[in-house]
């Protein structure tokens, strides 16, 4: 009876042990966890972080090493010509820039459907797309090559990360240093050898275009292109064309525009460099049909230097060619 009695103890003791190592384990398992789990998201989220960080890294070092593409439809032009600079797309959010180094007697502009914007040399500018339509005005008696720098910028960046180069030659005007008729030798002239001094003037009203109209049987194809091409035709005045204009007077400039492609264009303006330094721009003219031309008579007035360079341009939103879109002629302007 005794030994039955001890043996009952024994069994309860152990069953006692049993439960509360159970319990022990239990408790230790939970404790665990809670570790785990306040440990696992920061380690997780270091190891994303890291990750993350070396394919940033590895991105942006593959694209800094790749230069940005860059194509001119023109590389050679002359004063008064433009060209088309077309960058290479780059799949990113960001802007495209332009900048050209300073070259004697050449300055740029960046052409514009509301009008020429002149480009400082040197100055980094910000492009509405990837494109860039500039215009080149010489007074050099040599050719010129103007070198320029594209770029794109992220949003997040100070300057270009991306960048490409190129360069257009400017066509010299012309020597313009030669003796004026009548001259005698060892003798100097002031109004070509001294530089003009700018001064402040209120600007005059612009003058009125007088527009005629020829029409050859136009006819348009709706698939076909437009093409405007401009060109001079004289000075003088309202009795007839003459070789030069009178200093101090008022004159006419003839030019034409004609449609020498296949489609009627679309509604185009024109500028004209005046002799007092200023430009103008006309308003809106009527669209031009194929093969369909219009001569246009401007009034200007002319003052005491001894000739005027005239730079016409005409101003389209289609165009197939911009190299026939402008001209240059210098006048010369008598006593």
């Amino acid at each position: 009876m005794t030994n039955t009695s001890s043996s009952q103890k024994q069994k309860s003791l152990l069953r006692i042990l049993a439960i509360a190592g159970l319990v022990g384990v239990i408790i230790l398992i939970a404790w665990l966890s809670v570790q785990i789990v306040r440990v696992a998201p920061a380690a997780f989220s270091s190891l994303a972080s890291l990750a993350e960080g070396i394919n940033q890294y590895e991105e942006s070092a593959e694209d800094a090493a790749e230069p940005l593409s860059v194509a001119a439809n023109n590389t050679t032009i002359g004063s008064g010509e433009t060209s088309v600079i077309k960058i290479g797309d780059v799949d990113a959010t960001g802007v495209y820039t332009f900048t050209y180094t300073c070259t004697d007697d050449v300055v740029l502009f960046s052409v514009n459907t509301d009008g020429n914007r002149e480009l400082t040399c040197g100055t980094t500018y910000n492009l509405d797309e990837n494109t860039i339509e500039i215009e080149a005005v010489s007074n050099a008696t040599e050719d010129r090559n103007v070198s320029y720098e594209v770029g794109f910028k992220r949003l997040t960046d100070d300057t270009a990360y991306r960048t490409g180069v190129g360069s257009i030659v400017i066509i010299a005007t012309g020597d313009e240093s030669s003796d004026p008729e009548g001259q005698v030798a060892g003798e100097t002239t002031d109004s070509e050898d001294t530089e003009p001094v700018a001064e402040v003037v209120t600007p005059a009203p612009q003058p009125e275009p007088v527009v005629e109209y020829v029409y050859q049987i136009p006819t348009s194809n709706p698939n076909g292109i437009v093409d405007l091409e401009t060109s001079y035709v004289g000075v003088g005045d309202s009795s007839g064309l003459t070789d030069s204009l009178e200093k101090n007077d008022s004159g006419v400039l003839f030019f034409e525009v004609k449609n020498i492609g296949t489609k009627t264009s679309d509604d185009w303006r024109f500028t004209v460099s005046l002799p007092d330094n200023q430009t103008y721009t006309s308003e809106r003219q009527l669209a031009l049909k194929p093969n369909e031309r219009a001569t246009l008579a401007l009034t200007i007035d002319t003052d005491d230097d001894t000739s005027h360079t005239f730079v016409v341009r005409i101003i389209t939103d289609e165009d197939r060619t911009s190299a026939n879109n402008s001209f240059t002629q210098r006048v010369q302007f008598t006593d």
